[in-house]
């Protein structure tokens, strides 16, 4: 994850106007699928960016669309100062390429999956930052996460008793999206709290 020690300052950190939205929540609730379905309807008219991600992991390994990379090149990435946003998680490493904070000064405004460990670190990266919770009941995430076929049952339940810091969200402002329904009902809602959010924003801007 990142630290102190491997970081740097955000690059023109006064001149990203755009708004980077932290899409975070527990493996199993949808992510992937609801930023899929948003993608196809906000990516297409030039204001909203979806990176791909890269992940230590092969990309014939099924998941989510990501970029492969290796072990080494990962690391060599972070000490070359590659990426915009790095964490670790379930033995893998996973990274946002560095042309976010250019989308950000061009006004676009950025939606990326991220670890709920890493919203501190985003709000101190990235000016404007909303946080997206995308959420389910834990039979549901249970049984998405068996119908995945990557894990073993007590895997998945050691997977769900892990603690997550209490204080993630301390300083974020968090929109929540139920994900208990269809797909559709759930990319509807994202796609609406996204637009509703960033218009805001951009009035707000206006009226100072």
């Amino acid at each position: 994850m990142c630290n102190a020690e491997t970081e740097t300052d955000s690059p023109g950190d006064e001149a990203m106007a755009g708004i980077f939205f932290a899409v975070v929540g527990a493996s199993g609730v949808g992510k992937d699928s609801i930023l899929e379905g948003a993608r196809a309807r906000l990516e297409i008219e030039g204001s909203f960016y979806f990176p791909t991600r890269l992940i230590t992991r092969p990309a014939d390994m099924g998941g989510e669309d990501h970029h492969s990379i290796s072990n080494a090149d990962f690391v060599q990435a972070v000490r070359d100062d590659k990426f915009s946003l790095w964490w670790s998680a379930h033995e893998l490493h996973y990274a946002l390429p560095d042309d976010v904070y250019d989308k950000l000064r061009q006004n676009i405004h950025v939606v990326a999956n991220i670890s709920r460990r890493m919203v501190e670190e985003t709000i101190v990266r990235f000016n404007r930052v909303e946080v997206i919770e995308i959420t389910a009941s834990r039979e549901i995430i249970r049984d998405r996460l068996m119908a995945r076929g990557r894990e073993s049952e007590a895997e998945i339940m050691v997977r769900q008793l892990r603690e997550i810091s209490p204080g993630w969200a301390a300083n974020a402002h968090v929109t929540q999206i139920k994900n208990e329904g269809t797909l559709d009902e759930a990319v509807e809602s994202f796609v609406d709290a996204v637009v509703r959010l960033s218009t805001h924003a951009v009035q707000h801007v206006r009226r100072a």
